[in-house]
């Protein structure tokens, strides 16, 4: 994952806005059969704004590790969740393709709009050794709106420049062919919510 720099620059968080309230509506309606406490893992985390969503969804999640490998999001993300209450949040300064995790320790493993950031194949690999045979992967895309001011103002603050071999850009990460070719299976899509 090659996604780090972003807290260098202190707007970035004011025109990354947070998630919609039905965001957190529908993790728990697609994952409400977790009715037993389980271990979650978000990947890519930044400061935090889809992990609201996380806590927001109410599932029982007994754990839940944050892998980012910015160590200035990171920080924020400790300082926006210091009150947390809901479960023990653990934190690893780590990549998507090498998390620091153990084997099989996930029920689940989220990504909030940073899965055009990874490495694809390293990542599939590190995914399949830290969950579970019965593990679910849950990748959020966040298509964008660049007429739109504020819009406009995140994408001058995170576009710079060219990416790195192997990488792609915000929308061919989340093409069908992609995302069914990471999963290795055809994968259901949905359109959550329009903000």
């Amino acid at each position: 994952m090659i996604g780090v720099g972003f807290y260098k620059n202190n707007n970035y968080d004011k025109v990354r806005s947070d998630y919609s309230s039905e965001v957190s509506a529908f993790i728990y309606s697609y994952f409400s059969y977790q009715n037993t406490p389980f271990i979650a893992v978000e990947v890519g985390a930044g400061s935090g704004k889809f992990t609201d969503s996380i806590i927001k969804s109410k599932l029982p999640i007994k754990e839940l590790y944050i892998v980012e490998p910015d160590s200035e999001g990171i920080k924020k993300h400790k300082e926006r969740f210091i009150e947390n209450k809901s479960f023990p949040i653990i934190y690893s300064n780590a990549a998507s393709e090498a998390t620091g995790l153990n084997d099989n320790i996930a029920n689940i493993v989220f990504c909030g709009h940073c899965f055009h950031w990874f490495d694809f194949e390293t990542t599939r690999k590190e995914f399949l050794r830290i969950l579970k045979d019965s593990g679910q992967v849950f990748i959020l895309g966040r298509f964008l709106n660049e007429e739109d001011e504020i819009t406009k103002n995140y994408v001058k603050l995170t576009r710079f420049g060219k990416r790195k071999e192997g990488f792609s850009n915000n929308i061919e990460a989340y093409e069908n062919e992609r995302m069914n070719k990471f999963y290795g299976h055809p994968v259901e899509r949905k359109i959550i919510c329009e903000e």
